[in-house]
């Protein structure tokens, strides 16, 4: 959450370009193999996104996103992301 108040009173120069959520959330996915095999989470992904933001910014969001859903959903749990 730093991040983010930072980036709000202008702390951080942002850098906005076209990022592929997609191809980060594959990597997150990677990255959390392990915690998500402990706890038998899984992610399903349908589809592909691309969308206009800071290419640091994005992943640690996803990061951050992905790492509360393995903590908080129960062993055996599954989450699905769908891009519209």
């Amino acid at each position: 959450m730093l991040f983010l108040s930072q980036a709000e009173r202008a702390d951080m120069a942002l850098h906005v370009e076209d990022v592929d959520c997609g191809a980060l959330v594959h990597l997150a996915t990677e990255h959390f193999q392990v915690a998500m095999e402990e706890k038998d989470v899984s992610v399903r992904i349908d589809g592909t996104c691309t969308i206009r933001g800071d290419r640091n910014m994005v992943p640690r969001v996803i990061l951050n996103l992905l790492s509360n859903a393995i903590r908080d959903f129960p062993a055996g749990g599954a989450t699905q992301l769908t891009w519209k």
